[in-house]
């Protein structure tokens, strides 16, 4: 191969790898997000963290509209993003659960300790 036709055709065979790449759905970030963002519905991210799961929802959807118009490369980044914005969801519900249930431990053993020590002995 002369240097001339290298030149050429290598750049050529990069391009078309590159654009291979980019031509296939992504199918495997949509499940992902599609999972994340069905954990945290589950765990109940609608009542302890509402706007960040209608986010993920949004990019999900953007996501799948994306793909829909074979805009692959933007699918695939906003399905990443919705999967990241589920997984915020997730965790800020499990937060708030266990929260609430170290208050409810909290109020328990207060409840204890009055029965215990008498009312007056705890405050």
């Amino acid at each position: 191969m002369s240097k001339f036709s290298y030149r050429t055709g290598f750049p050529i065979l990069c391009a078309v790898v590159l654009a291979a790449c980019a031509s296939q759905p992504p199918v495997s970030a949509l499940q992902a997000a599609d999972a994340r963002l069905l954990a945290a519905r589950e765990a109940g991210s609608g009542r302890f963290a509402a706007e960040e799961s209608d986010r993920a929802d949004r990019l999900l959807a953007a996501a799948r509209l994306a793909s829909d118009e074979r805009r692959y490369g933007d699918a695939e980044r906003l399905a990443e993003r919705a999967e990241v914005e589920a997984e915020l969801a997730l965790a800020l519900t499990r937060r708030a659960q266990v929260r609430a249930e170290v208050e409810r431990k909290q109020d328990e053993n207060l409840e204890l300790s009055r029965e215990l020590l008498g009312p007056e002995a705890v405050r």
